[in-house]
C-alpha cells in the first residue's frame, strides 16, 4: 500500500553506490555510442577524400569493442585507459593530417565530465589539466608549426567540422540524458530499498513509525480518526520448525498478500517484525479498523497453502487501538500490542481491541 508521506533519502554510502553504478552503465552506453560514430565516419572520411582516416575508424570500433568487454568484466580501469588512448589518438592523427579547422577536436571535450564523474578529485584534476595542456599544445603545433599532412579542400572542411560539431553536441544530450534517467532509477531503486522488506514486499518497521507519525501530525490538524493495527501469525515458530524457513517465508508472503489486498490505497501496511505485521489506517475510527481486521482474518484462515505434500493451517490474531489526542506514537502501539497478546490468552485466531 501507499502512503502520503515522501519516502525517506537512502544513507549516503548507498546513494555513491548507486551513483557509481549508474556511472559505470553509462559508460558501457558511451563506448556503444562512439562505435556506432566512428561507422559513421567510416564512410564520411571516404567520401571526403580521407581513405587513411577512414580505416582509422576500423580500428577505433575494434579498440571501443575490447574497451566495451573490459567494462561489462569490470575491469573499468584498463577500459577507461583503452579509451583515452583511442580518442587521444584518433582526434591526434586527425588533426595533425587535417588540420585544426576540421573539427577533431571536439571529442576531446567529453573527457572533461567523464573524468571529473570517474576519479577521485585530485586525480581529475592532475588528468584535466595535463588534458588541456595537450589540448593546447596540439592547437598551438596546429596553428604555428605544422601544416596538414592530408589537407581537405575548404568545403570538406566545413562538411567535416558540421558533422564533428553536431555529432558532439547530439552524443553530450544523449549522454546527459542517459545519466539523468540512469541516476534517477538508481535513487528510485534506493529509495524503494531503504523502505520495503526485502521477503514480503511491505513497508519495513522504520518507514512505518514515519508514516504513523506523519499521519499524527496530520490528524492534529483535520480532527480525523487514527487506527492502528498489530497482526501476529500464530503458532509461526511450529510452522517453522515443521516446515523449515523456506515455508515460514511462503507463509509470510501469502499473509502479506492478504494484508495488502485487503486495506485501502491511503492505508499502510508494514512489517514489523519477525511475524508481526503493522496497519496504519488514517481517516478510520475504531469500529470500521475493526472490521477490516476481522476480513483480514477471515481471508488468512481461508489461505489454502500447500507446503510440499502438506497442508497448512494459518492464522492470525489482530490488535486494534485508536489513537488518542496527545498520546505518544509508542503508547498507541503499545495499546494495540496489549490488544493482541490479549487475544493470544484467549485462545488466537482472533480480533481485540483497546
Amino acid at each position: 500500500m501507499t502512503a502520503s508521506l515522501p519516502a525517506p533519502l537512502p544513507d549516503s554510502s548507498s546513494s555513491k553506490n548507486a551513483s557509481r553504478r549508474a556511472f559505470w552503465l553509462l559508460m558501457e552506453r558511451c563506448v556503444q555510442v562512439a562505435a556506432g560514430i566512428d561507422v559513421l565516419l567510416f564512410f564520411l572520411f571516404h567520401w571526403l577524400g580521407s581513405p587513411i582516416l577512414g580505416w582509422v575508424n576500423v580500428l577505433s570500433v575494434a579498440l571501443y569493442f575490447f574497451a566495451y568487454q573490459l567494462l561489462r568484466r569490470r575491469r573499468n580501469k584498463l577500459a577507461v585507459a583503452l579509451i583515452w588512448l583511442e580518442v587521444l589518438g584518433h582526434s591526434t592523427l586527425g588533426i595533425l593530417m587535417l588540420g585544426w579547422e576540421g573539427g577533431l577536436y571536439y571529442y576531446m571535450l567529453p573527457f572533461i565530465p567523464l573524468t571529473i564523474a570517474s576519479t577521485t578529485s585530485k586525480r581529475a584534476i592532475i588528468a584535466l589539466v595535463a588534458l588541456w595542456a595537450y589540448y593546447l599544445g596540439l592547437y598551438l603545433l596546429t596553428q604555428l608549426l605544422l601544416e596538414p599532412v592530408q589537407p581537405v579542400s575548404a568545403t570538406a572542411n566545413v562538411i567535416l567540422h558540421s558533422a564533428n560539431l553536431s555529432i558532439v553536441f547530439a552524443m553530450l544530450t544523449y549522454l546527459a540524458y542517459l545519466q539523468i534517467r540512469a541516476v534517477a532509477v538508481a535513487q528510485h531503486r534506493l529509495k524503494k530499498q531503504a523502505t520495503t522488506d526485502s521477503l514480503t514486499g511491505l513497508f519495513n518497521r522504520r518507514y512505518a513509525i514515519e508514516v504513523a507519525a506523519y499521519e499524527i501530525t496530520q490528524r492534529s490538524r483535520s480532527q480525523a480518526p487514527l487506527s492502528v493495527m498489530v497482526a501476529d501469525l500464530d503458532h509461526f515458530k511450529a510452522i517453522n520448525d515443521a516446515q523449515g524457513h523456506e515455508g515460514g517465508d511462503r507463509v509470510l508472503k501469502a499473509v502479506a498478500e492478504v494484508l495488502r489486498r485487503c486495506v485501502r490505497s491511503q492505508d499502510t501496511v508494514a512489517r514489523w517484525g519477525g511475524e508481526e505485521f503493522l496497519v496504519i489506517l488514517p481517516g478510520s475510527p475504531l469500529p470500521q479498523a475493526r472490521e477490516v481486521a476481522e476480513r483480514i482474518r477471515a481471508e488468512v484462515q481461508a489461505l489454502a497453502l500447500q507446503l510440499g505434500s502438506t497442508p497448512v493451517a494459518v492464522s492470525l490474531t489482530l490488535g486494534v487501538s485508536l489513537y488518542r489526542e496527545g498520546e505518544r506514537l509508542e503508547e498507541c502501539i503499545d495499546r494495540a500490542d496489549r490488544a493482541l497478546y490479549r487475544g493470544k490468552k484467549a485462545g488466537r485466531n482472533r480480533v481485540e481491541i483497546e
